[in-house]
């Protein structure tokens, strides 16, 4: 269609009138929610809305109503320039601001353009109120018109493009956005501090694989931080938001209740903000209609209770909790599922990545101090107002392979879940460079089968090697020139590809695993072990140096004690839960250990997670006068995380009693000073002591006795053996006869022949793992590292008798008092060294004994009956 007289300095001559009134509306839109965020107006935010329900409606045109709404089109843009001029008379030519604003000839002519149309519409808003009544008249007519006129030819003529059922319509993404976006605007601090900058309230959005219907609309699941910064609680909110009723929109002014049967009350600027900052013990129940938020009357019972910590976004996920197949299917599938729904919505305004993609911490219903993420409880981190460039959906730039950066944005984040670590992307200023260098490293290791040997799903495999096909989603462009960007972009129709090639694949490979029911039904995340280094756990190339792909190899022992410390974990979770569900007080006081090493980099990826955190409780340095935690060597940092994984509800006691192995040999004062410190003032239950002299030290063996008369016997010491095999007899303080002296055994029980000899007419030896057993390191090290020796047994074997003695405490918080007072002796050298009697066992040499606690919490002895009935049996003497 030809533009009448003065419309060609609007619309570019040879430029489609409707991609052109496309690119306008939403341009508008994006401009007017920035002002109703500013000037925290509702109206501006409900132009905005409106503006955006156009430009869909643009968007869904057949061509068979293409001329009536070109014509349409044509006339809503003269009454569009109007405004963004308002309230001056359009000056056509040059100084077109709709032309310049959409498709400007230079960067300046698009400064001044956005400055004008800035201006205009804030000038408009503030206007008299029946020019804006007339012009929300018109634009809503438009949409309707158009849709029905859509609709009917739907009817007739069975369209061929046709997206699933369940998601949500069109316009209820804009509508919450926009919603959201002008009322999470703080005003708390204004009341409080001179100097306090306007903020927003922290959003999060909970990502879901399908739509809820709620008091006929649609139901979402938000989160909302009661103060901007980092602190202070995260208020559940649900929201349902409903379609627009053919009421007449409501302005600032009006404060009519909702016609629905339920009471409500309309939300002004700033009350949203009053109740995230209340704490309410419920749901704040909200509804949208007609972009006004109210609150409803009713309240709503909290359906998670979330800590106050600000969550980890899925970066540090990746690095600090290992998520099983099953796991990373089901994340996978709720992330692409949402991304599809919000496609080509304002919710693409904030890149999706690993750093938008949140996890926040539930309490646990046992022990207050505990925290759980969940796989399949992903939310979405929203940056409303956010300075960011928009998240281009096409790029049309020269040299350009894949020019789909939003899809492959998710092909990426789905890469890292498979491999369980996230990729590490360097910034390059250059669009073209960063689009094919992330483009060209996502299909190399879609097309590389050593980075899918864990993760052996060729369902996945193939609809991401589709996704990442540029031919794949250029099927809803049509060209209408002979220039590169006179494309026309059917987004209905590439949401549609998007569907078929790769959300059906993931639904149907789920629904084959029998993993669809698992949901909304999936337990917590466990610890990271980065010593697997399975594929999930490769060394991921930096995308500047995208020439090799790096994989690491382990050992079979690495994988066989990788999965036994795992077993032991899981095991201990269960016996632990089950017995605190009958019990009738609250936990009883966790089990203290204190570890005596080399320190601990509370910065290593292992401790980033705040529930482990949280759970060492104290820290000195004898070897320097260091207040934070510290460690130049490592060896203390794994032996720590080594007893935090094997028992996760003990509290952790750390002292730092030598810098490294070269000064050990001074430190007996200092291992003095830590055994008092560990005893007297933390009040110890275990202490670990992953080092050995060759000669006995008087003052040390003092000092233990020291600790046995202040806990009068209710203490146990462990050390490490010795790993110089046959050359050295077992090392002191391993053997003290007031300590558990401990060997290294492989996975399988068999002992390395790097312990010392046995005596043979003395008391049985005993081993657990401490081959290749993969543990957290310093932070400079990406991920875990692979260590060996008595040392890394010891803090095993302590963390065994960290884990019976939490079991015993809650025998003993039983109201039937299951456990028999002498059970108490277990706190006692002789009582612990006769439970792992009972639960060891002999692998060929009847002196040497392998520490497993999979005997005694085997199959038959699951329950918390079980293990109370073994403990009593060996504690009766």
């Amino acid at each position: 269609m030809a533009p009448l007289s003065g419309d060609e300095n609007i619309v570019p001559g040879g430029e489609d009138l409707l991609d052109f009134a496309q690119d306008a509306l939403g341009r508008t839109s994006m401009l007017a929610a920035d002002i109703g965020f500013k000037e925290r107006s509702a109206t501006a935010g409900c132009l905005a809305a409106e503006l955006w329900i156009a430009k869909k409606t643009i968007e869904s045109t057949d061509d068979a109503h293409y001329t009536k709404i070109e014509r349409r089109s044509l006339k809503l843009m003269r009454h569009l320039e109007r405004i963004c001029c308002w309230p001056n008379t359009p000056a056509y030519g040059r100084q077109s601001v709709l032309r310049n604003l959409v498709r400007p000839n230079t960067q300046r002519d698009a400064h001044q353009s956005e400055a004008r149309a800035i201006l205009g519409l804030t000038k408009f808003l503030h206007g008299p109120e029946f020019i804006k009544q007339e012009w929300f008249k018109q634009l809503k007519r438009f949409s309707k018109d158009s849709q029905t006129q859509t609709t009917a030819n739907d009817r007739s003529t069975k369209q061929v493009i046709k997206i699933a059922s369940n998601e949500y319509p069109r316009e209820i993404n804009v509508t919450l956005y926009n919603v959201l976006q002008y009322h999470s605007v703080c005003v708390c601090g204004t009341t409080q501090r001179s100097d306090w900058k306007q903020g927003r309230h922290a959003a999060r959005l909970r990502l879901k694989a399908d739509i809820v219907p709620l008091n006929g609309g649609f139901g979402f699941d938000m989160m909302m931080r009661s103060f901007p910064e980092s602190r202070g609680h995260w208020q559940d909110v649900q929201l349902c938001v409903k379609m627009k009723s053919q009421k007449s929109v409501r302005y600032d002014g009006d404060t009519t209740m909702m016609y629905d049967e339920e009471p409500s009350r309309l939300l002004k600027s700033g009350a949203l903000c009053e109740l995230a900052n209340t704490r309410l013990g419920s749901r704040l129940n909200l509804q949208i209609q007609n972009s006004h938020l109210y609150q409803l009357h009713e309240g709503v019972p909290l359906q998670q209770r979330i800590r106050s910590d600000p969550g980890l976004p899925l970066r540090r996920i990746l690095d600090t909790y290992r998520l099983s197949n099953k796991m990373k299917l089901i994340l996978c599938y709720i992330i692409a599922r949402s991304f599809w729904q919000y496609y080509d919505s304002p919710w693409m305004s904030t890149r999706w990545s690993n750093e938008s993609i949140h996890f926040l911490f539930e309490s646990s219903t046992t022990s207050s101090s505990e925290g759980y993420v969940y796989a399949s409880r992903p939310y979405f981190s929203v940056a409303f107002g956010s300075p960011e460039e928009y998240f281009q959906e096409y790029c049309d730039s020269y040299s350009v392979i894949f020019r789909y950066p939003r899809i492959l944005a998710l092909c990426t984040v789905l890469l890292e879940i498979m491999r369980g670590r996230a990729f590490e992307l360097d910034n390059i200023d250059s669009v073209e460079t960063n689009i094919n260098s992330r483009w060209d490293l996502a299909l190399r290791i879609v097309e590389d089968p050593s980075q899918w040997t864990a993760f052996e799903y060729t369902d996945f495999r193939l609809a991401l090697g589709r996704s990442l096909t540029s031919k794949t989603f250029d099927e809803a462009s049509t060209r209408t020139g002979s220039e590169r960007n006179d494309l026309k972009h059917d987004l209905d129709h590439r949401r549609k590809i998007l569907y078929d090639v790769l959300i059906e694949p993931l639904h149907r490979l789920l629904t084959f695993l029998g993993f669809e029911d698992a949901l909304n039904r999936i337990e917590p995340m466990g610890p990271s072990e980065r010593g697997r280094c399975d594929p999930d756990s490769s060394n991921i190339p930096r995308i500047s140096n995208p020439g090799t792909l790096a994989t690491s190899v382990e050992s079979k022992d690495t994988r066989a004690a990788t999965d036994w410390i795992e077993r032991v974990g899981q095991l201990n979770t269960h016996v632990c839960d089950s017995a605190a569900h009958v019990a009738l007080r609250p936990h009883p006081r966790p089990v203290r250990v204190a570890i005596l090493d080399s320190g601990y980099d509370e910065d290593s990826s292992f401790f980033l997670a705040p529930v482990r955190g949280r759970k060492v409780k104290g820290w000195t340095d004898f070897a320097g006068d260091s207040a934070d935690p510290v460690d130049e060597n490592g060896h203390g940092t794994h032996t720590v995380a080594l007893v935090m994984k094997v028992a996760p509800a003990a509290d952790i006691y750390v002292a730092r009693i030598a810098r490294d192995r070269d000064s050990m040999r001074q430190a007996p004062d200092d291992i003095c000073k830590a055994i008092k410190w560990a005893t007297e003032v933390c009040d110890v239950d275990i202490i670990s002591m992953s080092f050995g002299f060759e000669s006995d030290i008087l003052e040390v063996s003092m000092a233990i006795r020291e600790a046995e008369l202040h806990k009068r016997g209710k203490i146990l010491f462990f050390a490490a053996a010795s790993n110089s095999g046959g050359n050295m007899r077992e090392m002191f303080p391993a053997r003290d006869d007031a300590v558990i002296s401990i060997r290294q055994t492989n996975a399988h029980g068999s002992f390395l022949d790097t312990n010392p000899p046995v005596d043979p007419y003395g008391p049985a030896a005993f081993g657990t793992l401490g081959s290749s057993v993969p543990s957290a390191w310093l932070s400079n090290v990406d991920g875990e590292v692979a260590k060996s020796g008595s040392s890394v047994a010891t803090a095993i074997a302590a963390g065994i008798a960290a884990m019976m003695l939490d079991c015993a405490e809650l025998g003993f918080a039983q109201p039937e008092r299951k456990l028999p007072p002498e059970a108490r002796r277990l706190w006692t050298r002789q009582g612990m060294l006769s439970l792992f009697a009972k639960m060891s066992v002999c692998t060929g040499n009847e002196r040497c004994r392998f520490l497993t606690p999979l005997k005694l919490l085997t199959e038959g002895a699951r329950s918390p009956d079980g293990i109370w009935a073994g403990i009593a049996d060996a504690c009766r003497w």
